[in-house]
């Protein structure tokens, strides 16, 4: 894969990352959190699109080894992947 595509597809995934992460701390709801998704760029690189956005949502929305929530004194979004093997990532 070239440097760019691998650039797009890692800010395609960044981007719809935040805005799920968001979503599942309750800053959006799923309506809006589809339409952000669906404008952002580059999500056919990532296999996204209108026909399994809502299948997406639903998936990291049920996804018991994500906790997301609003920081009560930043207000940031943190999104707690650490179940997964992963680290916390503030928005």
């Amino acid at each position: 894969m070239s440097k760019v595509k691998q650039w797009a597809t890692d800010t395609a995934e960044s981007n719809v990352d935040k805005i799920l992460a968001k979503f599942k701390a309750g800053v959006y709801n799923s309506t809006v959190a589809k339409n952000l998704i669906l404008n952002a760029g580059n999500i056919n690189l990532i296999g996204i699109d209108e026909y399994n956005i809502d299948e997406v949502i639903d998936d990291f929305k049920n996804d018991t080894n994500i906790f997301c929530y609003v920081d009560a004194v930043s207000g940031k979004v943190i999104a707690d992947y650490t179940k997964n093997g992963g680290t916390k990532i503030e928005y």
